[in-house]
């Protein structure tokens, strides 16, 4: 196992690189409204491996 540091924002960036490549613009723009403005404001440099189920709920 390796002991990477990926923190969520790349993560999030990865993410939507690969899940925009089937889907229609108005609704990729509208799923990274909602990540930009309800999901990223509370993990913004983040470190995933750190996270833990009672700080995401």
């Amino acid at each position: 196992m390796t002991n990477l540091k990926v923190i969520f924002d790349q993560l999030g960036d990865k993410y939507f690189a690969n899940y925009t490549v089937n889907q229609k613009p108005t609704y990729v723009r509208t799923q990274k409204g909602y990540y930009n403005h309800r999901i990223m404001p509370h993990f913004t440099e983040s470190v995933i491996s750190k996270l833990e189920k009672k700080g995401c709920i």
